[in-house]
């Protein structure tokens, strides 16, 4: 029993027409994809008919359904004109995007390059950070090391001027006791 035709689909001989077209023949004839092909068939955008092959059937589209815009072939129905026109601005629209989308491309890569900095600087800053604090601790305890031996010798020239002033007092006591002597 014969399936029922699709949508778009008509069954019909090779008689009625001199030249038919395959589906990727049809897509090269209109510039686009098989699958855009089919697309415009199951849409009813475009007329396409069975033929029986050996090895079942195979949609084939008429040449008076195809115009692909060369001098030598058939001039574009209406409603395959108004269909190449949609498909050109489709493309257009696609084009536009797509450039759109490099543009944007575009940007993220330098945005992300400029983050890949900032994160390098701040590692660096960081780093540098780090550096100059250790550099603070080994200051500041060198610091403290100077400030305990300079505390250790205030208390030795303490102690020192102490020993001088009690060997100058004695020195004093045995001149003024050797002149008492003397005068004496």
């Amino acid at each position: 029993m014969a399936r029922p035709p699709e949508p778009g689909l008509e069954r019909k001989s090779d008689a009625m027409s001199e030249k038919v077209f395959t589906i990727p023949e049809a897509a090269e004839a209109l510039g686009c994809s098989p699958d855009e092909v089919r697309r415009m068939i199951d849409a009813g955008q475009l007329r396409a008919r069975m033929r029986p092959t050996p090895l079942g059937e195979e949609c084939i589209v008429d040449e008076a359904d195809i115009a692909d815009g060369s001098s030598d072939g058939p001039a574009p129905s209406g409603r395959l004109a108004a269909l190449l026109s949609d498909m050109r601005a489709r493309q257009e629209a696609l084009m536009h995007r797509v450039s759109a989308l490099e543009s944007d491309r575009e940007r993220r890569a330098r945005i992300d390059e400029k983050l890949q900095d900032l994160i390098e600087r701040e590692a660096s800053s960081r780093t540098r950070a780090e550096i100059a604090e250790t550099q603070a601790e080994k200051h500041e305890s060198q610091t403290d090391a100077l400030r305990a031996e300079i505390a250790e010798l205030r208390r030795t020239i303490r102690h020192r001027n102490w020993a001088v002033e009690g060997l100058l007092f004695a020195i004093f006591l045995l001149v003024t006791t050797a002149w008492m002597l003397w005068r004496g």
